[in-house]
């Protein structure tokens, strides 16, 4: 441990390792000092060289800048499939993108390609933070979004393929990587997540709800949800439901509700809807008609926590001269992801504090004035500890004062010393164990959430 110190105490930036060290070690600290500074040096080299592979993981995780500024949350998105001039094109919308960076966030562009869902772990390395899935194509059947089978006639359904070209042809691709990143990081660790548009349908279908195949054909409605002749000029109202995140959003229209239920006028693009909502997700709107505009869940919502699911069937990044609140649902988003990223930085670096403890074991014998400065922070020697064997001279750093009366280099007090020193490094590298896994399953538990 005091070979840790030498390492990491003359860096201002890492000064909580030394604190905790020290403190760790009670008064054993001073003593420190009392060894020549040739000592300490060649402590701190070696020391040096094992902590870089023992905080590797938290070196790749944090993406911090030269200036000291905290970590940038990244932000997956996956592109949509263009056909232009002939060919396909992988894109996505810069409105998106935009919004993102301003905020302080790294959107990372994960291809729609066949080949990326055999890559999708390459694209995460270093952990993610946040998951924007937008506008597409409508869900493949493979996922059951519609309960069960749409009794619908093939004329009927020949009549919506014509009507909507662009959006019933499948891509199974974009599907398989979007619902795996909805699986395994949304659901599965708890990472942020907006969805807008196909995106709001995916994260219902994925946690047990169901859609409607086509608004027009099944739901009674004089509403229309989308308009071909006015792409992007046509509105509809929804009414916002008080006491949700999106009345706070678009706090001054809510403000002059007073505080009550209230309208907006949203754009509109989808012939799709939500039939059911999945458990834990609670509406935030509706359209006239009765349709769930948006949601979010209820046991996901704390973005000081790094806590944000949500849902929304319109486009915010397209109204941003509507509303002032249309940009702070992806403020909020952004702040959920920079405080996923930072509580997880804090949590590893808690594990690796446990682990350089537990780890290693200074002993100092102050009646015969010998110092033993005895750590290691690999894990291949501990088999060495474990068995009673020696380490290496590499691995073991003693500086003695006196002697006579010494067996095998150690007088017989030495060795009684010695031993009571491996069964201390033991007994800490044990507790270091148990409280590492425990914070991990905390994690694990704090993160999971929803469905």
């Amino acid at each position: 441990m005091l070979a840790v110190l030498a390492a990491f105490s003359p860096a201002p930036t890492s000064g909580w390792v030394a604190t905790t060290a020290c403190r760790s070690l009670g008064g054993l600290g001073s003593r420190w000092m009392s060894l020549s500074a040739r000592t300490r040096a060649s402590c701190g080299t070696l020391a040096t060289s094992r902590m870089a592979r023992g905080l590797g993981s938290v070196q790749m995780r944090g993406t911090e800048s030269a200036h000291g500024q905290p970590p940038w949350p990244r932000i997956v998105i996956v592109s949509r499939r263009h056909l232009r001039k002939n060919k396909q094109v992988d894109f996505v919308g810069e409105y998106h993108i935009d919004l993102l960076q301003r905020y302080g966030a790294v959107p990372i562009l994960i291809p729609r390609t066949t080949a990326t869902t055999q890559q999708l772990e390459a694209y995460l390395v270093g952990g993610i933070d946040g998951v924007l899935v937008v506008e597409g194509n409508d869900l493949g059947a493979e996922y059951k979004p519609y309960g069960s089978e749409v009794s619908m006639p093939n004329d009927k359904k020949d009549e919506l393929f014509s009507k909507h070209p662009g959006d019933m042809d499948i891509d199974n691709a974009k599907d398989a990587l979007e619902m795996e990143l909805i699986r395994k990081e949304v659901i599965g660790k708890g990472v942020p997540y907006l969805g807008l548009c196909r995106g709001s349908q995916m994260l219902n279908v994925a946690m047990g709800g169901t859609l409607y195949f086509d608004v027009s054909t099944e739901v009674q409605t004089s509403v229309k949800h989308i308009d071909y002749d006015n792409y992007d000029g046509y509105r509809h109202k929804i009414d916002v439901v008080p006491d949700t995140p999106l009345a706070g959003w678009f706090e001054e229209e809510y403000k002059a509700a007073g505080r009550k239920s209230f309208e907006l006028q949203v754009n509109s693009y989808h012939h799709q809807g939500i039939r059911t909502l999945a458990e834990n997700l609670e509406p935030m709107c509706y359209c006239q008609d009765g349709l769930v505009e948006g949601y979010y869940d209820t046991t996901m919502h704390e973005p000081s926590q790094g806590k944000y699911r949500v849902g929304l069937q319109w486009h915010p990044e397209r109204m941003l001269g509507d509303y002032a609140g249309c940009a702070r649902v992806y403020q909020h988003f952004v702040e959920a992801a920079a405080s996923h990223r930072r509580l997880i930085l804090e949590r590893e670096k808690k594990v690796s504090r446990m682990r350089i403890v537990g780890q290693a074991v200074v002993h100092v014998n102050p009646a015969q004035k010998h110092h033993h400065v005895r750590r290691d922070l690999s894990l291949r020697s501990e088999t060495k500890r474990e068995s009673g064997l020696p380490c290496s001279p590499s691995r073991e750093l003693e500086t003695r004062q006196g002697g006579g009366g010494r067996r095998g280099g150690r007088t017989e007090q030495e060795q009684q010393e010695r031993s009571k020193g491996m069964e201390r490094m033991r007994t800490l590298s044990q507790e270091g164990s148990r409280q590492e896994k425990s914070i991990i399953e905390d994690e694990s538990m704090g993160q999971g959430g929803g469905k």
